[in-house]
């Protein structure tokens, strides 16, 4: 074998290997900006809902009312789709209007929007719990207000990432490959 075959070799063999090396090193994981609070609220079945059953799943959360006709159907749309996209992940849609959203109007929405029951979690509850929980994911308290934004929460409950509805779910499916390996 002549120098250039075996320097080609090698070359090849060091290309090789400095690709799968490279492949190997993980992405940094996105920071973590709170830790969500234990909470308990009422479905769209009508039953309670503990957040310990989102306790070793990754989820997406956001903040809606029923009867909102600007951003909500936007948002709501979204997260459909990425229902349809990822099994990876819960939704979790929490209202801001709980003297409005009952779990009844909650369930036609989910109906609305073809919420996978097992995986999509529309939720009411009283007014300062609900701010409470939305303290976690902004610095203000929410009332009427309601955002455009999808808030990925780890599986150990911990608000890592707020993406804008604008910008489309892959932003956010990249960050859910980044964490957990797959979307």
């Amino acid at each position: 074998m002549d120098y250039w075959s075996s320097t080609a070799r090698i070359s090849r063999r060091g290309v090789i290997a400095a690709a799968l090396l490279s492949s190997c090193v993980r992405k940094p994981q996105p920071p973590v900006l709170s830790t969500i609070p234990p909470f308990t609220f009422t479905d769209q079945t009508g039953a309670e809902f503990r957040s310990e059953k989102l306790r070793g799943v990754p989820w997406v959360a956001s903040f809606f009312f029923a009867n909102c006709t600007s951003h909500c159907p936007r948002l709501n749309t979204a997260l459909f789709q990425l229902q349809e996209r990822t099994n990876r992940i819960h939704i979790v849609s929490f209202t801001v209007d709980p003297a409005n959203d009952t779990s009844e109007v909650l369930s036609q929405l989910a109906r609305r929007y073809k919420a996978d029951v097992t995986r999509w979690h529309l939720l009411t509850g009283p007014q300062e719990s609900l701010s409470r929980i939305s303290e976690s994911f902004f610095a203000g308290k929410l009332s009427m207000e309601h955002t455009m934004h999808y808030l990925l929460v780890d599986a150990d409950m911990r608000f890592r990432v707020r993406h804008r509805l604008e910008e489309g779910p892959e932003p956010l499916l990249k960050d859910i490959e980044n964490i957990y390996g797959t979307a």
